[in-house]
């Protein structure tokens, strides 16, 4: 699983002409957390360099950015 499921799933995109869409899906479960947490800036390019070609990363205000009473 993980990103090299990822870049298996790329592969097999470039070799049937598909573009791999990846979504923000779960994003939360590793950026949300402030104390082990991967920015989602820095998931979206780990995910672009594993193969992704579009990140579904949602709006810059909202469920991505700022405290859980206010999003």
């Amino acid at each position: 699983g993980g990103f090299t499921a990822n870049t298996s799933l790329a592969h097999y995109c470039r070799d049937n002409g598909l573009l791999l869409h990846i979504h923000r899906a779960m994003h939360a479960v590793i950026d949300r957390q402030k104390n082990h947490g991967m920015h989602f800036r820095v998931l979206a390019k780990a995910l672009r360099m594993s193969g992704g070609d579009h990140i579904h990363g949602g709006t810059v205000v909202g469920k991505l950015e700022g405290e859980r009473e206010m999003t």
